[in-house]
């Protein structure tokens, strides 16, 4: 499979996550395409995009082991198909427990 698209779709207070998976696009040779930041309410509040045929990188930074109540629900929403996902959890000095679940 070789994805047609590559998305960055992230929830990041401090730009970190952004800048990672921008880096992880650069790193594995993909040209970003699209860029959904969900940090911003007004951009959770719209529906997902639905994938097809794409790479879709999506991230987040973990807090007390969870990845933030309102990133975890948009990304519950996020529809695919035949798309590969990539999924990025960001962490500090912490263990990052469960929050890839």
């Amino acid at each position: 499979m070789s994805p047609e698209n590559t998305t960055l779709v992230y929830f990041s207070p401090t730009s970190t996550t952004h800048t990672i998976l921008k880096e992880i696009a650069r790193g594995i040779g993909k040209e970003i395409c699209a860029v959904i930041d969900i940090t911003k309410p007004e951009i959770r509040n719209q529906n997902a995009p639905e994938f097809n045929n794409d790479l879709v990188l999506i991230g987040a930074p973990v807090y007390g082991g969870r990845l933030p109540k309102d990133a975890a629900d948009y990304f519950k929403t996020i529809k695919a198909s035949g798309s590969l996902a990539v999924l990025i959890a960001l962490y500090g000095n912490r263990e990052f427990e469960d929050a890839l679940l």
